[in-house]
């Protein structure tokens, strides 16, 4: 684990420099020790030649026989008589630099090689003599290091034994208290990143691992209790505007309702009409068959128009699929068609040259279609357009809408038109448009038309939500709509929907 190795690697560095300045400083007091020990040894030793040598029974040849057999005792040291005044004297002479020795009074060691070249420590100490006689011990500094290498293995095996054992019980203990519930918290937070909130961390701790995997159990619960009030307002929001749309469905139903009317009407006068002939008797065989066939052929005509009707006011399902938005087009201006022309209003087609083939819902798309037809039915017969006069001489009212299809390459859109999802979203896009050459509108309720509720008809002609929900409804499509409009001249809206790369050939 990365955690317990690292901090076994900052023990170990904290051990190596604590134990490494108690070793220095260790080494430093055993020298000291070993100096103020040589020095004690002379001390002594000079202490008893003193009144030795104020003896008249002691000759300095007895007191150099004193000497060697001291020195033989003591194995690792040899004392001698010195005098630095008496340099010319090879028995008398110090091993070290008589000038060194003159001026001294006191006890004085020095580090000083000896004649065979091994450092060797001398301790000088003045006897109190009248000729300046000094006691000279010499000891090989090899049997003091020896003493201090032995301090130094025994503090570096020290710290191996410790820095093992250390690292044994931080590397099982950061496994055990410290591994383990990482690798618990980080599962959960990689489930909770994966969406999934269920499975809560048991730690079972009172330290701050246990807090925190208390914590983020907690965190879970709140977030699930927060997805499941998000998911019930979304559910209640989306029927809400299923809602909304259906009641807009049904209204563009009763604005369709007196075109329709008029277009049920003539065949109805047909079947009424061929119905009284059959039921005088005057027909002739032959005839009654003819009338027959044609009041099957007017009945059919009138279930293909209530079809096409309860087709559009029916709640559906969402589901999209492939859709050519030629024929659906074509299928919404012929429902629109009695409500035109009731207006003496011309819908001009221009469809795209091939299938204009696109995954939407057909249905939703219908009513977006739909909304903005009716819209500029509306708008149309606000404003009659100058009359003509027509072939027969008389006068007739001249008025149209026109709708196209095209098809466009993101990088020809204006690019603030644009978001960035929707140009990684599609290289190509289908614009269709809805030409009117009504009223109008101005700047300020062009900036306002797709807000929900907003409305210039009439209180009782119009909910204000027409546009809103086609707005919305071609978001969800992953497109959006644009207006242009003048005051005085017309508005055309153009829908954009994205289009497959390779547009489908037509037959």
């Amino acid at each position: 684990m990365k955690l317990a190795a690292k901090l076994v690697l900052l023990f170990l560095g904290c051990l190596a420099l604590v134990v490494g300045v108690f070793s220095f400083l260790s080494l430093r007091q055993a020298q000291d020790v070993a100096l103020a020990e040589h020095e004690r040894l002379a001390a002594d030793l000079a202490a008893t030649l003193k009144s030795d040598l104020r003896s008249a029974q002691h000759t300095p040849r007895e007191i150099e026989r004193v000497l060697m057999v001291w020195s033989e005792e003591v194995n690792h040291v040899r004392a001698r008589l010195v005098n630095p005044h008496q340099a010319g004297d090879p028995s008398l002479r110090p091993t070290v630099p008589a000038d060194l020795l003159i001026r001294s009074t006191k006890v004085t060691t020095f580090s000083y090689p000896d004649p065979s070249g091994h450092s060797t420590m001398y301790t000088y100490v003045p006897l109190d003599d009248a000729a300046g006689t000094q006691l000279e011990v010499a000891a090989a500094e090899a049997f003091w290091t020896e003493r201090l290498s032995h301090s130094l293995r025994n503090s570096a095996i020290s710290l191996m034994v410790v820095s093992a054992v250390t690292s044994l019980v931080i590397l099982l203990g950061g496994l055990w208290m410290v591994g383990k519930p990482l690798d618990q918290l980080v599962e959960k937070v990689h489930r909770v990143g994966q969406g999934d909130l269920s499975g809560p961390v048991d730690l079972r701790r009172g330290d701050e691992l246990g807090k925190l995997g208390q914590a983020v159990n907690e965190m879970c619960e709140q977030l699930e209790r927060q997805r499941s009030r998000i998911d019930s307002e979304t559910q209640q929001r989306l029927a809400a505007v299923g809602q909304l749309r259906h009641a807009d469905r049904l209204r563009t139903v009763g604005r369709l309702a007196a075109g329709l009317a008029h277009e049920i009407g003539t065949p109805l006068n047909v079947v009424s009409g061929r119905a009284e002939l059959i039921a005088s008797g005057k027909l002739s065989g032959e005839d009654v068959q003819s009338s027959a066939r044609t009041i099957k052929e007017q009945s059919q005509r009138i279930a293909t128009i209530v079809q096409e009707l309860l087709n559009f006011a029916r709640s559906k399902t969402p589901h999209r699929a492939p859709v050519d938005l030629n024929r659906l087009l074509e299928e919404t201006i012929k429902l629109l068609r009695p409500m035109a022309d009731k207006h003496n209003i011309t819908i001009d087609l221009r469809p795209w040259r091939d299938a204009a083939t696109t995954e939407l819902d057909s249905a939703q798309m219908q009513q977006v279609l739909t909304n903005l037809l009716v819209n500029a039915v509306h708008a149309t017969q606000a404003r009659p357009t100058p009359s003509q006069k027509s072939a027969a001489g008389s006068e007739e009212l001249s008025k149209r809408i026109e709708v196209s299809i095209d098809r466009l390459r993101a990088a020809e859109i204006d690019p603030c038109r644009l978001t960035a999802e929707q140009t990684e979203l599609a290289e190509f896009y289908w614009r269709v448009t809805v030409t009117d050459f009504g009223i109008g509108m101005g700047p300020d309720l062009r900036d306002s038309i797709f807000e929900p509720f907003f409305t210039t008809k009439d209180v009782g002609e119009g909910t204000g939500l027409g546009l809103s929900i086609a707005y919305g409804i071609v978001r969800e499509h992953a497109g959006w709509i644009e207006v242009e409009s003048q005051l005085g001249s017309g508005s055309s809206f153009s829908v954009y929907l994205p289009a497959p790369a390779e547009p489908a050939q037509s037959c």
